[in-house]
């Protein structure tokens, strides 16, 4: 893996995918874009992933890339003909269960992707350890492609409280390589 980028979280796709071309991911790439942490929300993905994913298309193509694919569970093997895969945010423990049951960590090592970026649940899948907050803590196993533990939709309490983990608050990014 040439280059992994972990970001925060945030509420805004189009921002994020904006932030992302000073990292350099897109430049003539084959992107595939993973939304299996919102396929537990069926009608999210109906309703505004599937629709909007022109839109989608159209920033990351405009941003260099010479392709996007929308990959679900049912095109996952696309995923390994991609330079470049960005994980989505969303259901933690759905997106980590369907890419075990998929093997994807074996697939991934005899595959084209060079760069994996994070968003959210798709940050805590990536490191070691994913951490979150919403009204009580989360800690997820994460596939460890990072080795550090990671504490996505982070505040500066909650670095304060917890400072052994790599804190990223909402639109902020961390590159590996």
């Amino acid at each position: 893996m040439e280059k992994i980028i972990l970001c925060g979280g945030g509420n805004d796709i189009f921002k994020i995918l904006e932030d992302l071309k000073k990292f350099n991911i897109y430049k003539n790439k084959k992107i595939g874009y993973i939304a299996i942490a919102l396929e537990e929300k069926k009608d999210f993905i109906e309703l505004i992933i599937k629709p909007t994913f022109h839109e989608l298309t159209t920033l990351i193509k405009k941003n260099g890339a010479k392709e996007a694919n929308l990959i679900l569970t049912h095109n996952l093997q696309d995923a390994y003909t991609c330079d470049c895969l960005i994980f989505s945010g969303g259901d933690t423990d759905y997106l980590l269960k369907t890419l075990k049951e998929n093997n994807f960590s074996y697939n991934i090592e005899n595959s084209n992707v060079k760069i994996m970026v994070g968003i959210s649940a798709g940050t805590m899948i990536l490191a070691n350890k994913g951490l979150g907050y919403k009204n009580k803590l989360y800690i997820y196993n994460g596939l460890g492609y990072v080795k550090d533990n990671v504490f996505v939709h982070s505040t500066d309490e909650l670095s304060k409280k917890y400072p052994e983990y790599v804190h990223l608050k909402e639109y902020e990014y961390k590159i590996y390589k």
